[in-house]
């Protein structure tokens, strides 16, 4: 993948890093540079955020329902970085810093059946809370042993069924929020007309 003509070398790497790992598309750092916003994640997270019409939280006032915690496999929690938080309208919120990495949220979907929305956070609040109410840091997440995790909602899915759901997810598209209903969601730039998501499937002319 080429470099981002961002002449910024610290902002370039920043979003560089940032798009590797899925929290934003490639015409969204380059929209970032050219917004001309502060080189750190937190910053471009909130950006995104007003860009896509998802909300934003640092996780420092939050806290997040156990019981909501429990209804979710840890594994997949821990493995896609994702933070169930609680349940809003019917749906529950799940804090992420890679709003475009949507195979966990999907996987969860699918093995539960629940109305998921994202909400964007900064990676180290997440990982902050989710040592907090999981009991395991970020140099453990991917040796966790699921089975001393939370309950698995569906007992005895295995790694099979696991990768059929993220394969799965590459189809499954959330549709954009409406008056009319909130419970599901897709990653749609609503700000500027101009610029199509990537997740979008018809691109402006």
């Amino acid at each position: 993948m080429s470099e981002l003509d961002i002449p910024d070398a610290k902002l370039r790497e920043l979003l560089g890093t940032m798009v590797s790992a899925q929290q934003l598309s490639r015409p969204d750092a380059q929209a970032f540079a050219r917004h001309g916003g502060a080189a750190t994640e937190d910053a471009v997270l909130r950006w995104l955020a007003k860009e896509y019409d998802v909300s934003f939280t640092a996780l420092e006032a939050i806290e997040p329902d156990r019981q909501v915690l429990s209804l979710f496999p840890a594994r997949v929690l821990l493995k896609e970085h994702l933070l169930p938080l609680k349940r809003t309208n019917g749906s529950v919120e799940i804090a992420t810093s890679r709003l475009f990495a949507t195979q966990g949220l999907d996987a969860l979907k699918a093995m539960t059946g629940l109305a998921l929305t994202p909400v964007l956070a900064p990676t180290e609040a997440i990982q902050r809370e989710m040592k907090k109410h999981l009991g395991v840091g970020a140099d453990t997440i991917g040796t966790l042993n699921e089975e001393a995790g939370l309950e698995v909602v569906q007992e005895g899915a295995g790694d099979d069924d696991l990768d059929s759901a993220a394969e799965d997810a590459s189809i499954i598209r959330f549709v954009n929020r409406t008056a009319a209903s909130r419970s599901a969601w897709t990653p749609t730039r609503w700000t500027s007309a101009s610029r199509s998501s990537p997740c979008s499937t018809a691109r402006p002319s």
